[in-house]
């Protein structure tokens, strides 16, 4: 019976550990490849008004170029102080095998890093099996 109860006590526990953990790497994205920034600075770009996050997604395939992406200002959370400019644009990219509403690369990221659109329903696992169509 005591097993019992410590199984109900932790149940909700369970359920908030993978909650945590997404909060937790959304808030270190992938960096944007535009300059140094901090861990703590998620990597985003605005591109025809909707703003993308950057995340790693292997095996992605760089398509045509979109247009004009923006990079927001670096970071300015490590204390270093100075100005930290104006945003600044880059070429967005498309994947292929992914709609441009839904995810991009940029021009000047890494070769596994995906920018998905934080308006789109469309979560990272449904990307990647996109990309592998």
């Amino acid at each position: 019976m005591q097993v019992l109860c410590r199984a109900r006590a932790f149940g909700p526990v369970r359920m908030l550990l993978p909650t945590v953990v997404v909060a937790v790497l959304t808030g270190c994205g992938a960096g944007s490849g535009g300059g140094d920034t901090a861990a703590s600075c998620a990597a985003l770009v605005d591109y025809r008004d909707h703003q993308y996050m950057g995340t790693e997604a292997l095996g992605l395939t760089r398509g045509e170029p979109l247009g004009t992406a923006t990079l927001p200002p670096p970071c300015q959370d490590t204390g270093e102080g100075g100005d930290p400019g104006g945003p600044t644009p880059v070429t967005a990219l498309a994947v292929r095998g992914v709609d441009p509403d839904i995810a991009i690369t940029l021009e000047t990221a890494e070769d596994d890093v995906l920018y998905i659109n934080r308006d789109s329903d469309v979560t990272l696992p449904e990307i990647k099996r996109m990309i592998r169509d």
